[in-house]
């Protein structure tokens, strides 16, 4: 039962992720890579968290122009979305308890731009 409930977390976790990758369009090849993983690599999970340090760190950058008005807040937006799901995509790299597993979820979540009808549909799933 323990197990079953991990993988319908992770099930859910990568279904989200999935979608924002969708959503999302030109992501990292890193990202493309972690998704496809059917087993654990601690260099590759390295490399995303430095990932979304880098990403985060644009983010910040380019949110501050977009409020000066020197950029498009619409890369601003890439920058976070991604930066989002490289974040929940680490986290599911390594081990995957509850609590992991809710913050992960939220993560991709918020890589989503509105992420209200999937929302919507993990309650269905899992209530």
């Amino acid at each position: 039962m323990k197990n079953t409930l991990a993988a319908e977390r992770l099930d859910a976790i990568l279904s989200v992720c999935h979608q924002a990758v969708m959503e999302i369009g030109d992501v990292s090849p890193l990202i493309h890579q972690a998704l496809c993983l059917t087993a654990p690599d601690n260099a590759l999970r390295v490399q995303i968290e430095e990932l979304r340090d880098k990403l985060n760190d644009q983010y910040f950058d380019e949110q501050e122009k977009a409020e000066k008005e020197e950029a498009s807040s619409d890369r601003a937006l890439k920058l976070f979305s991604e930066a989002r799901l490289a974040a929940a995509i680490a986290m599911i790299m390594s081990p995957l308890d509850a609590a992991t597993a809710c913050e992960a979820l939220y993560e991709a979540l918020m890589a989503l731009q509105d992420n209200r009808p999937t929302i919507q549909r993990l309650e269905l799933t899992l209530s």
